[in-house]
């Protein structure tokens, strides 16, 4: 039995050490070690329904990192107020960039994800494919295409936002649950309730419902609980990464593959 738990033992860490940038599960996503230099580890949000890496305020203080302007950003609460600047490296797990632009903000407590120093946004990924496993709780770079339903895609600030029956949903590996934000996007589900939604911007109230039916490429999903939020933009909404095993976004965000 002792031999047999050593192997265990074993292949667990292979696994992990395979794996570019390994994945921590919280209620409703994923957080992963960053290094800011030779700073860290810092408990990031992996989060690529965010433009922008965000480092909590506190953490640049500390690490002496000036914002260079003060910028309105905009969340899925609504706009904050933040510092912008650069950081000569970022890292999480065996990937690295170097001057990394990011947005400085006094982050909140998250319900679902606890404290975090950061979010791990998608100019972190910038001209890179990504492979987001959801099974082997594993982020993989510069792989080449895998298998799955092929959908078509666009890049939306930074963002990709698949083309799913007209409507442009933006892949959020950081949103707890998906978000209907356009009217037509609304117009798919039926009210029920309120809750509170809370993003870096802060928290607010959002009223819940349920999508009856929801197809995306060859996937069916019923009964979709959603949040409504009438902040219109230019995507029709937010489905978070957890509904898929696996997500395929190539380097162009053109397509993406889903599982």
């Amino acid at each position: 039995m002792r031999v047999i738990a050593v192997i265990a033992l074993w292949l667990i860490a292979a696994v992990a050490a395979a794996c570019p940038i390994p994945l921590e599960p919280t209620r409703s996503a994923f957080v992963t070690s960053v290094y800011i230099g030779s700073d860290g580890p810092f408990r990031f949000l992996v989060d690529t329904g965010s433009t922008v890496t965000v480092i909590d305020r506190a953490v640049a203080e500390r690490l002496r990192i000036e914002p260079s302007r003060t910028i309105t950003a905009v969340s899925t609460t609504g706009p904050v107020r933040t510092g912008e600047a650069v950081v000569a490296e970022l890292r999480a797990g065996d990937v690295s960039m170097r001057d990394v632009s990011v947005l400085i903000v006094p982050l909140p407590r998250f319900p679902s994800h606890g404290f975090v120093h950061g979010l791990l946004g998608m100019n972190f990924f910038e001209g890179r494919s990504i492979l987001f496993d959801v099974d082997r709780r594993c982020v993989d770079v510069d792989v080449p295409a895998a298998s799955g339903a092929l959908i078509d895609a666009q890049s939306i600030n930074g963002r990709v936002a698949m083309n799913v029956d007209g409507l442009k949903f933006v892949i959020d590996s950081g949103a707890s649950f998906p978000v209907l934000m356009s009217r037509a996007a609304r117009s798919l589900a039926a009210r029920e309730d309120v809750m509170t939604m809370t993003s870096a911007a802060g928290s607010s109230r959002a009223v819940t419902a349920t999508v009856p039916m929801l197809r995306i490429g060859s996937r069916m999903f019923r009964d979709v609980a959603v949040a409504l939020s009438d902040r219109d933009g230019r995507e029709d909404g937010l489905l978070p990464v957890t509904l898929f095993h696996r997500v395929f976004i190539d380097a162009q965000r053109t397509s993406v593959r889903i599982e």
